[in-house]
């Protein structure tokens, strides 16, 4: 399993664990504090890792946080922040991440929603995918 499979599971799991909206520093003292592997090797990076996420959503401009840099402009940070209508507990993350982040005894229970289409582990045998489900 690459870095990025890891990293985008550990990521879930920060931003679960935090519970509110973050900014890209907070989630990289997360990780660092967790595991330094998991840290990617700059900010744009973890952008890129977040962006391939189908339930994060980017909160920025005006939602963002007010940051003052230490030249003294202010400037605002996008802060991300998981769909809490689609995930409701730590469990959900095996059932919500993309095929290719499962470890690979899960991914023989995965399968092809008819809704979105996309490879999801199966959610107590039913017919869509968890995410499906939450949304409708």
């Amino acid at each position: 399993m690459t870095y990025n499979k890891r990293r985008r599971r550990a990521i879930i799991t920060v931003l679960f664990r935090f519970g509110r909206a973050v900014t890209k520093d907070e989630i990289i003292d997360a990780l660092r504090a967790w595991d330094e592997k998991l840290v990617p090797s700059n900010p744009t990076s973890l952008g890129s890792i977040l962006s391939r996420i189908p339930f994060v959503n980017v909160k920025s401009g005006k939602d963002g946080i007010l940051k003052i840099a230490s030249d003294g402009r202010k400037r605002r940070a996008p802060t991300y922040e998981l769909d809490w209508a689609v995930i409701k507990s730590e469990e959900d993350i095996p059932y919500l991440i993309p095929k290719s982040s499962l470890y690979r005894n899960e991914m023989s229970n995965s399968f092809q929603c008819p809704e979105c289409h996309r490879f999801r582990m199966v959610y107590e045998e039913s017919d869509i995918c968890l995410a499906c489900l939450r949304k409708a």
